[in-house]
């Protein structure tokens, strides 16, 4: 079989390329498909910058052309790394790491009635991830109450005064499950992802009497958060988890963002308050770039600019700030061709108030920012011009769109509701909208092309 050719391997599609690495194809992966590098490059990054999420994610897919499936087991196997040794958390740690956490000192003088303000349990599992999560997890720390049972007998009432603890039997499960569904409805998240990362202490609430209940067995053999909520509310799994639902409308809104600028440079739309024209790149090589010693990439790149797009309804709270600005401040940035990243451009595409108080801190880092409602206008201009001047070539568009105005409409919908249009049962319309902006946006690239001749 030529290497230009592609081989079925499990689920996926493998097509393999001269210099060792391969790309693969199939369901949940990006038309143009996932680069997977070959086993020498993966070294070289493992060597350099150890095993980060960004490599795990290869080595997953580096398993497929010898296992059928992704592992990040069989990728390490495949590649040629060593396995990892599983580290286990001691009591001793989780007890050294909660009294550094919270000062003996200061909760004697909190327990007492003084008023002495202290950081949160969730303000802990920020900190201390890895000894937070091996106290819920590993056999025996569960036995001995989880990190709840560490923590009390380290401090004893400690825990519930900080976790405000709610009785499972005091909570109405019908007024509950009547309130998540209302959540969903209205388009909002109900992972425990989105709750935990929330900065309303009414979602807050929810989750504690979500987790009370799970904790409670009060519903037998319903365990953990997710079963939690799909018995209170009738609700499929697939409506409930944030992964499934945030990566799907992530795509979505990749390229609609990515169809938009496309179009907008053609129609000659007048964006410099934000951007530069440039040409778009939205995958491959063209859209790395290393900072401080590490490598990104970004959603898109349009001529040396680059840019974020955001989504989803969590909160942006200040670690993910930190995050951005370390990869988009102002500052020596290089793109994988040697060319200089010259500017960056951060897109919302969700309610302002989940990342207002972020706001300030990354425009003072010199990324410029672009919010939902500046979008969504710019986009209903942008709509209002091709309809005028391109009504024929959008006729020729494959899939059919009979109303452009579906496009703001498809906007609104995946930044404000996402959860809406993740339903099950708004699959076919999903997978459409994904077409229509990939023709779309190859439609722009055809006539800019032809525009240059």
């Amino acid at each position: 079989m030529k290497k230009c050719e592609r081989e079925r391997h499990g689920e996926y599609e493998i097509k393999f390329h001269p210099g060792g690495g391969f790309s693969v194809y199939g369901d949940g992966i990006r038309r143009r498909g996932y680069y997977v590098p070959s086993d020498s490059r993966i070294k070289e990054r493992y060597e350099k910058e150890g095993e980060t999420g960004g490599l795990r994610t290869l080595l997953q897919y580096r398993a497929i052309p010898h296992y059928g499936k992704k592992s990040l087991i069989k990728g390490r196997e495949a590649a040629g790394l060593p396995q990892k040794i599983i580290d286990v958390v001691s009591r001793d740690e989780i007890i050294k790491a909660i009294k550094e956490f919270w000062p003996e000192e200061d909760v004697e003088r909190y327990l007492s009635g003084e008023d002495v303000e202290l950081k949160r349990i969730v303000d802990f599992e920020g900190k201390h991830r890895r000894q937070y999560h091996a106290a819920h997890r590993a056999k025996s720390h569960k036995e001995g109450g989880s990190f709840m049972g560490i923590m009390e007998d380290v401090y004893p009432e400690l825990y519930g005064k900080l976790n405000r603890i709610i009785k499972a039997d005091d909570i109405n499960k019908e007024e509950l499950g009547s309130i998540l569904l209302s959540r969903f409805y209205s388009g909002l998240h109900l992972s425990r992802t989105a709750l935990l990362t929330s900065g309303d202490r009414k979602e807050k609430r929810l989750l504690r009497q979500i987790e009370a209940l799970a904790d409670s067995g009060l519903f037998r053999k319903a365990g953990n958060y997710t079963k939690i909520v799909m018995k209170l509310t009738g609700l499929r799994k697939d409506d409930i988890i944030d992964s499934r639902i945030g990566k799907d409308n992530a795509r979505l809104t990749e390229e609609l963002t990515e169809m938009f600028f496309e179009w907008a440079f053609l129609a000659e739309l007048e964006l410099s308050d934000f951007i530069k024209k440039g040409e778009v790149y939205s995958s491959g090589e063209m859209v790395k770039f290393s900072y401080n010693k590490k490598e990104g990439r970004a959603d898109l790149r349009i001529g040396n600019q680059a840019v974020e797009v955001k989504t989803g309804m969590g909160n942006f709270d200040s670690r993910r700030a930190l995050e951005l600005i370390e990869k988009y401040a102002a500052g020596k940035k290089l793109w994988y061709n040697e060319e200089p990243l010259d500017a960056s451009l951060v897109i919302f595409h969700q309610r302002k108030e989940l990342y207002e108080e972020m706001f300030l801190s990354i425009k003072n880092a010199g990324i410029n920012i672009m919010s939902y409602e500046q979008f969504h206008s710019c986009l209903a201009e942008l709509i209002s011009l091709i309809k005028g001047d391109y009504k024929h070539e959008i006729n020729e568009i494959e899939p059919r769109i009979h109303n452009l105005d579906y496009l703001v409409e498809l906007h609104e919908e995946i930044s404000l509701r996402p959860c809406v249009l993740m339903r099950k049962g708004n699959l076919d319309r999903r997978e459409w909208s994904h077409k229509l902006l990939q023709s779309l946006a190859e439609k722009a690239r055809q006539l800019q092309h032809n525009d240059k001749k």
